[in-house]
């Protein structure tokens, strides 16, 4: 490999290191942001079982239903910031695939394979699995949670100031306030499954072919298409393992 070819591998290696920390980041937010919208969730319904809250309620009626109905967005917006993070977690892992094989072509071999082994087929493995864990670890579990707060919701706040021969304005709001962020989360849970069940393109296949190409501009040697051509050109072997150097080595060899 000559000083231009380290050079590149070196900038990619270094790219490589930065998005693994940076998916480093993103899961360790991931894991503070259930952890604390479990325990949040889990020490509101341990108040509303133990009858704490429901003693609050009796002296300001209005903080203890502001309690309940903040339950519900706080586990949607925890779901979206989750969903996000997850989103830039898969975007980098889909270019550390692209830059291992950048890498790997660079250097001969195939020393670099994590992403690349993370994306292989599903049928000579059990990568359905993992997937389903993730969709139980996180996904279920935002579902779970949101349908409890919304029954929590319906018990302590609509059912007990809103009756069906007559609903006013605020029982609308509270109806309407239940709806719009139960229908937030089930848009961001199926939203998840798609992400985490990699129903999104990667940086394999035509990606690969394609969009390298274009971003990289990747050079042919000559050595690979004289290779391609057999029948039209002679087999020559090269010392060099460029296209500016394999150039300079051709013409020098006509020249003589």
């Amino acid at each position: 490999m000559d000083d231009t070819g380290a050079t590149d591998v070196d900038a990619m290696l270094e790219m490589y290191g930065f998005l693994r920390n940076e998916i480093t980041q993103s899961n360790r937010l991931q894991q503070q942001l259930v952890l604390g919208l479990a325990t949040f969730v889990g020490l509101v319904f341990g108040l509303v079982f133990s009858g704490a809250l429901a003693d609050f309620g009796t002296q300001s009626s209005a903080s203890y239903q502001l309690v309940i109905a903040a339950v519900l967005p706080i586990i949607s917006v925890t779901a979206g910031i989750w969903l996000a993070e997850q989103s830039r977690v898969m975007m980098a892992g889909n270019y550390l695939q692209l830059l291992e094989h950048k890498i790997n072509d660079r250097i001969g071999n195939a020393p670099m394979s994590w992403e690349n082994w993370l994306r292989r087929d599903t049928s000579l493995t059990n990568q359905k699995t993992y997937d389903v864990a993730y969709l139980i670890g996180y996904v279920c579990f935002f579902l779970v949670i949101g349908v409890l707060s919304g029954l929590l919701y319906i018990y302590e706040v609509i059912m007990g100031t809103i009756t069906l021969n007559s609903i006013s304005f605020i029982g609308f709001l509270k109806i309407l306030w239940l709806l719009i962020w139960s229908g937030v989360l089930v848009i961001i849970s199926l939203h998840s499954y798609r992400v985490l069940g990699h129903k999104t393109e990667n940086m394999s296949g035509k990606v690969l072919t394609r969009w390298e190409e274009k971003e990289f501009q990747s050079e042919v040697l000559l050595s690979e298409a004289f290779d391609a051509y057999p029948d039209l050109v002679e087999n020559i072997e090269f010392e060099t393992s460029s296209t500016e150097e394999q150039f300079r080595e051709l013409l020098e060899r006509a020249d003589n």
